[in-house]
């Protein structure tokens, strides 16, 4: 399974490359503001899936991340980590506020619908949060093109999709990719989200 990873300054690459490849997963790594959806279009093998890498910045200034979730037509199912549901709220309208008292770092309780990223796993489990919480997803401004599929015991969003374009999006430490459930969401992402 060729993925594509559009990585916009993750700290820690392995600790989702290395979950992604331990199931099987041919991860081609790009800087995301390296190449544009022309070259994308033009890679060799053509990627199946695309990844989001978190990393700081704003969602707009994301190069090729923000061009895939405008511009690339639905087909290749695409996961947000991070940043990366920052990227896909906004894809699917939904307005971005500053934290406030949503806390970065710790351990969440993740609630959540049971679809697509989320099947089989328990609701709720436990994650551990995103330690760069720079803008969360504002649910009074919400898009009629998103679904809020997961909140934290705080209400706060932490998953969720652009309806009908196979964009799914987290918001954890990625930390949380080598754990079982992790892993499950991850396989869920590679082997289940062409259906979606």
């Amino acid at each position: 399974m060729r993925v594509l990873v559009l990585d916009n300054g993750d700290p820690c690459p392995g600790n989702l490359l290395e979950p992604l490849q331990e199931l099987g997963a041919d991860c081609d790594v790009r800087p995301a503001g390296s190449l544009g959806l022309k070259e994308i279009r033009a890679l060799e093998p053509q990627p199946r899936r695309i990844l989001f890498t978190p990393g700081s910045g704003r969602p707009e200034d994301t190069g090729a991340c923000w061009e895939v979730v405008s511009f690339l037509p639905a087909g290749i199912p695409v996961l947000g980590v991070g940043l990366g549901l920052q990227i896909i709220a906004k894809a699917g309208q939904a307005r971005l506020v500053r934290p406030g008292k949503a806390k970065a770092g710790g351990m969440a309780r993740i609630h959540h619908d049971g679809k697509n990223l989320f099947a089989g796993l328990p609701s709720p489990f436990e994650a551990p949060r995103d330690p760069d919480l720079s803008f969360i997803v504002d649910p009074a401004g919400l898009g009629t093109q998103l679904d809020i599929s997961a909140r934290d015991e705080h209400g706060t969003v932490v998953g969720c999709r652009a309806l009908f374009l196979g964009l799914e999006a987290i918001q954890v430490d990625t930390r949380w990719f080598s754990t079982r459930h992790g892993s499950d969401m991850l396989f869920n992402f590679l082997y289940q989200s062409q259906a979606w």
